[in-house]
């Protein structure tokens, strides 16, 4: 039968959607449910295909020269203890093209095939050469294998278990942000210039109009993704996640001998009660002055820069506070983690699926997301401005690795 997570990950996305289209949710939030719908329906069609085909070659009978007869092997020509010096060196020596992305992954499980090997700084070193080639197995979700575990996890959340069995301790905190940068959805760069836009509008000669809009599709449309994974391994008792609101909060450090002025001193701490209830006052009462009823015509009307920049004058003229955000705190299943991870035959290594991550966040921050940032921008902009040719600088400085 088609594996019930399946039925049931569907009935999930479809419940979602219904629940977003009531509240009135932007177009790009419910394209992405409809396309995990999809997607899903997919899965389901692929695997009762692979269900049928299991079927039928259980009822064939092969003749007993052609089953036992063994395949014939090819000499890869490694040798044990052998060493590139780097991947560069290993595709000469295979005959493989140097490449990036999903098709170098695809070369490094090829060579998980015929040896065991492990990294040495750049270089590869060869531990054992297998006397048969082993079979590829790719236990990961959307591959065409037949593994138990075929279908249970995405790359994204194959790394989130390696990341988290290898954390020092049980019990995590972190931003989207910040897991966005760990798995590779966007670079060390794209969290530095988050909240120093300003700072980026200068060293690149963009517009911070322009910045502005790109941090605010991509967070939008990248963190939907991460919050979608999180979500999965909480469903399976992997991890517990528990949403906390921070503050950015600031104090006056006195002029002195070494500063001539008076000076902030950020830091960042959790929200008590009482401040996210001040916080929410604010929200309503700047909202409402803006002739709003929610943040979805915040939005639509355009006024979300506006919005946010008054907030800050207001919540730190009153309070000390310089904006709040949403932060994650996770407890840790690592018993189950590992043991899932060892059912999950043959994995790829953790640096390569944040390559792969990476290629694909890149892909659909340049054909599809900066698209939105251009159609934004370039309401009300003045000619002159090459919007397509900064919005993939945006996506080269921030995104790619």
């Amino acid at each position: 039968m088609v594996n019930e997570f399946l039925i049931e990950t569907l009935a999930d996305y479809q419940k979602l959607y219904s629940e977003l289209q009531a509240m009135g949710a932007p177009e790009e939030a419910l394209e992405i449910v409809r396309k995990s719908i999809d997607d899903t329906k997919l899965l389901i069609k692929e695997r009762e295909a692979r269900e049928r085909e299991s079927r039928e070659l259980e009822t064939r009978v092969l003749p007993a020269s052609v089953a036992e007869a063994p395949a014939p092997e090819e000499d890869s020509g490694l040798t044990v203890g052998g060493v590139f010096k780097n991947y560069k060196e290993l595709c000469e020596f295979m005959g493989w093209r140097v490449a990036t992305g999903n098709t170098k992954i695809a070369q490094l499980k090829e060579l998980n095939t015929i040896c065991k090997w492990h990294k040495d700084g750049n270089k590869i070193v060869i531990d054992e050469v297998y006397s048969k080639s082993i079979d590829k197995v790719d236990n990961r979700v959307n591959n065409k294998g037949t593994g138990k575990k075929s279908i249970y996890y995405q790359d994204f959340e194959i790394l989130m278990m390696i990341l988290l069995e290898k954390a020092p301790s049980e019990y995590l905190e972190f931003t989207i942000t910040q897991l966005m940068q760990m798995v590779g959805m966007v670079n060390e760069d794209y969290c530095k210039y988050k909240y120093s836009q300003k700072l980026l509008a200068e060293e690149t000669e963009i517009s911070i109009e322009e910045i502005n809009q790109f941090y605010e599709v991509h967070q939008k449309l990248l963190s939907q993704g991460a919050r979608i994974c999180l979500n999965n391994l909480k469903k399976a008792y992997l991890i517990h996640l528990t949403e906390i609101t921070m503050i950015r909060a600031f104090e006056i450090v006195p002029a002195n001998e070494e500063n001539k002025k008076p000076i902030r001193k950020y830091y960042d701490r959790v929200a008590t009660k009482e401040e996210i209830k001040k916080i929410l006052i604010e929200k309503r009462k700047l909202m409402e002055l803006m002739g709003c009823k929610n943040m979805n015509e915040i939005y639509k009307k355009n006024l979300n820069r506006r919005f946010y920049r008054e907030l800050r004058v207001i919540l730190e003229e009153k309070f000390n506070i310089s904006f709040d955000y949403t932060s994650y705190r996770v407890v840790l299943n690592k018993e189950a983690i590992t043991k899932e991870l060892n059912e999950i035959a043959e994995i790829t290594k953790a640096e390569e699926l944040i390559e792969s991550i990476n290629s694909k966040s890149y892909k659909k921050s340049t054909n599809e997301y900066n698209k939105k940032v251009i159609d934004r921008v370039r309401v009300g902009m003045v000619e002159g401005f090459n919007l397509e040719s900064n919005a993939k600088r945006l996506s080269n400085n921030l995104i790619l690795v």
